[in-house]
């Protein structure tokens, strides 16, 4: 019998290229097949050691009288067997995995083959409100775009519905809104047929949101900033064709924004219903927090507290705008004058959109918007939070409002005591495949015996199933460390409640240790 020779094919490295503000990843050159992406050394071990048993397959001999004497596991694939019935002789079936970035696979479908989607600036939308409930809009919308102008990326811009409020309206409020759209526009460079007032229009802004999920792809993915309650947002989107969905991304950072908070509007809508139609839910840190604080740093671009009017001193590290020598920047602080609060707080996630940073204070926005100085990208981030309200899947959990000891003040519980989970795909913005250390929040109620929980990484359990001890009634945090993770790794926790306990959850939080 001859000896058949057989090769692995080497996986190649992995591709990156950086664009200047753009918020995601180049994982691979098109051209390169397989796909570079670092498979796990046993992996590879027991890919290999089934591809050399195929192969040795093709030179057995064959038993008298066509008969077969083949079992499976005798490292033979018999013409009785193949990759379904017998994968330790045949080898795994193709598919998501294999190290083959197959033609029916892409970077959405399979990053695991096919590597994270390539990088592009991409399209942006975004979506305010500002006709209702708070003024903040007339200040923070204003300041987006002026970022989006800094980084020469109005062009981007190919979307955004303004007085979103549909419920309720206030005329005047309305007006002022408009009014720092169509300054922005004309001082930016902004087209007008990219804007659309939701109470003039919210037809027209639909169906604008509709063509620009369709127009999505791998290639040109769309970011959408919601800056305003979700019900128009999720109208639009539920309009255009499901296909385009993997390739849109909205970020939000206020429970207020989401629908979830019990004093937000139009709550027939939440962001659960925009993500459980497919499109990927990016949380920053709210930046709405600590307004009253007269430190910069410490809170965003916010100093002032919703309700009241600014201090002097909660005007003055604005001042730079007004002192500025830029027309367009003392206009800007005119938008801010008008709302008589020092909050441009949502501004705040078209900052991270373009740089990677969730947590910029107003000097590091002077410093963009003044001194012309752009940030360098916090690529990949060191700390990533996925809030569990978030996850792709809740199975038999359901998202609550919450207090303050909460992460977005909204946790996940069981909807009734027996046993659940939450599962999401990993492909945030600016993230990396690396090792990370993982904490799960979780909370430990006084009722009945403590509920359990375990993390899995694509379906591998990680460590050992956990639980709180009973009676300590709080929120508390398990850790797992140097935990693999990759770019298209799907993150679970499962949760075990007992009689009176809900087994809740509050955010799995990644530390970056190093990236692959």
């Amino acid at each position: 019998m001859s000896t058949p020779t057989c090769s692995v094919t080497d996986m190649g490295p992995r591709q990156s290229v950086k664009t200047r503000g753009a918020t995601h990843r180049l994982v691979r050159d098109p051209d390169i097949r397989p796909v570079a992406r670092p498979i796990r050394p046993l992996v590879m071990l027991i890919v290999a050691a089934l591809a050399l048993a195929s192969c040795e397959s093709d030179n057995e001999p064959t038993p008298p009288n066509g008969t077969s004497t083949a079992t499976c596991g005798d490292q033979t694939c018999a013409a009785d067997e193949d990759c379904a019935s017998c994968p330790a002789d045949c080898g795994s079936c193709a598919g998501c995995g294999d190290g083959t970035c197959a033609s029916t696979e892409d970077c959405t479908s399979c990053p695991a083959d096919c590597g994270g989607c390539p990088e592009s600036a991409g399209r942006i939308a975004y979506s305010a409100d500002g006709n209702f409930n708070d003024e903040d809009d007339w200040a923070a919308t204003a300041v987006a775009l002026a970022i989006l102008d800094q980084y020469g990326a109005t062009d981007r811009l190919v979307h955004l519905d303004y007085n979103s409020v549909l419920c309720d309206n206030d005329p005047a409020w309305a007006t002022e809104q408009e009014t720092t759209v169509l300054g922005a526009a004309s001082r930016f460079g902004i087209s007008t047929a990219v804007l659309f007032d939701d109470q003039a229009d919210p037809e027209g802004a639909r169906n604008s949101i509709r063509d620009a999920v369709n127009a999505s792809s791998a290639a040109d993915p769309l970011f959408f900033i919601v800056a305003g309650p979700t019900q128009i947002v999720f109208e639009g989107i539920d309009r255009a064709e499901a296909a385009h969905y993997p390739y849109v991304w909205l970020l939000s950072h206020n429970r207020w924004n989401d629908g979830v908070s019990p004093d937000s509007v139009c709550t027939s809508i939440t962001k659960r219903d925009i993500i459980e139609l497919g499109v990927n839910w990016v949380q920053v840190q709210d930046q709405n927090g600590n307004c009253s604080d007269t430190d910069p740093a410490a809170q965003g671009f916010c100093t002032s507290p919703f309700g009241q009017p600014a201090t002097a001193p909660q005007w003055a590290p604005w001042d730079w705008l007004a002192n500025s020598s830029d027309g367009d920047l003392n206009w800007v602080h005119d938008r801010l004058l008008a709302t008589t609060r020092a909050d441009a707080s949502d501004a705040g996630m078209t900052y991270f959109l373009m740089s990677g940073d969730e947590g910029a204070s107003i000097d590091d926005l002077e410093s963009l918007l003044e001194h012309d100085t752009i940030p360098a990208e916090l690529d990949p981030r060191q700390t990533i939070r996925l809030e569990a309200e978030n996850f792709r899947t809740l199975s038999d959990y359901e998202l609550l409002a919450a207090g303050s000891a909460v992460s977005q003040r909204t946790k996940v519980r069981l909807t009734s005591a027996t046993t659940g989970f939450i599962r999401t795909v990993f492909n945030e913005f600016y993230a990396a495949s690396g090792h990370y250390d993982v904490a799960v929040r979780f909370f430990d109620d006084s009722a009945g015996s403590p509920a359990t929980f375990t993390l899995r990484i694509n379906g591998t359990p990680q460590g050992s199933s956990w639980s709180g001890s009973a009676g300590d009634d709080s929120w508390q945090s398990q850790t797992f460390g140097n935990v693999e993770i990759l770019l298209g790794d799907e993150i679970e926790v499962e949760g075990s409640g007992s009689a009176g306990d809900l087994a809740e959850l509050d955010f799995v939080e990644l530390q970056l240790q190093s990236t692959l």
